[in-house]
């Protein structure tokens, strides 16, 4: 299964895959759309941060995507991650349920991960270690070779020149 599917986008031109950022696992899995199997382990991983929404510029070459991070990753969740399926699924069932006054603050960071759907190296990383310009982010999508993002803070969409 997947653990919180937060961002889907085609992957190729030849519309013959998807990528899926799973937020929990703070990873990207990918699936292909001709024989319908799933990746069993994330493509891309440990990423500093949970993966938010996904973008992908399938006319590039080679093909790049996007995936936004919007806060750095907690030490809890990092716990639960090394508890067997379902009991991990358990712990962060509880983790929900606990009152936001004593729930783990979530510090404020602006970060994407650009990499290759393909192989799944990572091309680059662009951050905003404080997300003192753009924080929070949630949304990518590519147009004319600018990268623009979608946040949940700021009151502006952010537009980063690719070229």
């Amino acid at each position: 299964g997947m653990w919180f599917a937060n961002g889907v986008a085609v992957a190729d031109e030849e519309e013959t895959a998807l990528v899926i950022s799973e937020t929990f696992t703070a990873g990207v899995r990918k699936f292909d759309l001709v024989t319908g199997t799933l990746s069993p382990t994330p493509i891309v991983g440990n990423f500093t941060g949970y993966p938010d929404g996904l973008g992908c510029n399938p006319s590039a070459t080679p093909s790049l995507c996007y995936a936004p991070i919007p806060s750095t990753a907690l030490k809890i969740a990092k716990v639960i991650a090394m508890f067997p399926h379902p009991f991990d699924q358990f712990l962060r069932t509880l983790l929900m349920l606990v009152p936001r006054s004593w729930a783990p603050k979530v510090a404020t960071y602006g970060g994407v991960v650009e990499f290759d759907p393909a192989t799944g190296e990572v091309q680059r990383y662009l951050q905003d270690p404080n997300g003192q310009d753009i924080g929070m982010l949630t949304g990518a999508t590519v147009h004319d070779n600018k990268l623009y993002l979608g946040s949940l803070q700021n009151d502006f969409v952010g537009v980063y020149d690719l070229e």
